[in-house]
């Protein structure tokens, strides 16, 4: 049976597999970044990823919490890799949307936009008190499963946001913990000043690499570095990065802490963001759908109209679109002879991905070397 809420949220699924989309099988795909327990996907994530199994898309799905208020029903979700067979991976944080509503006390599964943002005093009165010691429940809570780990996190320069002290200091705190622990942060960072921020901050917290190979990716090893932390987190995810000011990338991949970005759907709108994925080291890359939100322009347009909403159906779309549209700038066709060419490829490594199945497999491969951890291998989920 199925009522108004399950017919809308199960539609995209349907649309995409209506317009011929997802006819490859791609078993290895990881949603690297989602939100299944935000309306209107809260209560159908059983359905949606029994669908995603049963059709041979997926292995697994990252679910990031927003608030403290949602991470029971995060840590729900975690439970069904045992009855899905797939591949949870839970994370705990306070997003930057969430900040002035959560210190301020107000409820509410969705940003409160007409809440006026938390100010640096009011941040400073509150902080401290019993009912907001949410960073030693973090703590808690990650130490009782090594498969869990920190987000969603970030800074955000929107009117609606608490000021970036706020925010610094907040993340600061989730980092602290994904430190102490090792674990993987995933990271929200909107707006040129945020992305200033986020630079300084991961560069004074994790120091600069030196050498020769300072530029390149740092997945296997480091070089000599400035770092001013014992312990490191296992990986910093920056999720649906697409929007990154370009000239920002060289500072980021100088820090000394494995960096890894995600595009959603979203990064199929613009050809400037096209530009971008080339320019990132393939080890590096990781796709998401931050479903429910997030949906892009095309997947829109085949919806003919309709009231669809994001689903993790969407990263297979994602998947196969920037194989067909030649977004890696060095791709062949089936013939062998070259497709679109949207920016050089500046990583040989990019020219070993031809199909979407070696796009899937290889974001999988990052994810596992991200999120995966001992623990987790006996639920029997397989991606690679």
């Amino acid at each position: 049976k199925s009522d108004p809420q399950t017919a809308e949220t199960l539609r995209l699924w349907d649309v995409l597999r209506s317009a011929g989309v997802l006819t490859t099988p791609l078993p290895a795909l990881f949603d690297a970044h989602c939100h299944l327990q935000l309306s209107p996907l809260k209560g159908r994530a059983e359905e949606l990823l029994a669908a995603l199994k049963d059709a041979g898309l997926f292995c697994g799905v990252s679910v990031c919490s927003t608030s403290p208020a949602d991470w029971s029903e995060v840590d729900r979700i975690a439970r069904l890799s045992a009855t899905t067979g797939l591949r949870i991976t839970p994370s705990y944080g306070l997003h930057p949307w969430y900040i002035s509503s959560y210190y301020k006390g107000v409820a509410g599964e969705r940003p409160n936009r007409s809440l006026p943002p938390l100010s640096v005093s009011e941040y400073t009165s509150v902080r401290d008190l019993p009912q907001h010691q949410w960073l030693a429940e973090l703590r808690e809570r990650l130490q009782r499963d090594d498969g869990t780990h920190v987000g969603e996190g970030g800074l955000d320069v929107g009117a609606s946001c608490p000021p970036l002290e706020v925010q610094l200091d907040v993340l600061a705190g989730m980092l602290d913990v994904a430190d102490e622990l090792g674990r993987a942060t995933s990271l929200h960072c909107v707006g040129a000043a945020a992305w200033e921020a986020m630079v300084k901050l991961l560069a004074d917290r994790y120091g600069k690499r030196a050498g020769k190979n300072s530029k390149k990716d740092n997945h296997g090893g480091h070089a000599a570095s400035t770092s001013r932390t014992k312990t490191k987190a296992r990986g910093i995810l920056l999720h649906s990065c697409q929007s990154l000011p370009q000239h920002i990338l060289p500072h980021l991949l100088a820090v000394d802490v494995p960096l890894y970005f995600s595009l959603s759907s979203r990064f199929l709108d613009s050809a400037r963001y096209h530009t971008l994925l080339p320019q990132l080291p393939p080890s590096s890359v990781l796709l998401e759908s931050d479903a429910p939100d997030q949906l892009s322009r095309g997947m829109q347009q085949l919806a003919a109209g309709s009231n669809v909403v994001n689903e993790p159906c969407s990263v297979a779309y994602l998947c196969q679109q920037i194989i067909e549209l030649g977004l890696l700038g060095s791709v062949n066709d089936s013939d062998g002879r070259r497709k679109g060419q949207q920016g050089k490829s500046k990583d040989k490594a990019w020219e070993e991905i031809a199909t979407a199945q070696d796009l899937a497999r290889l974001s999988a491969e990052n994810a596992k070397r991200l999120f995966w951890t001992e623990s987790r291998e006996h639920h029997g989920e397989q991606c690679i």
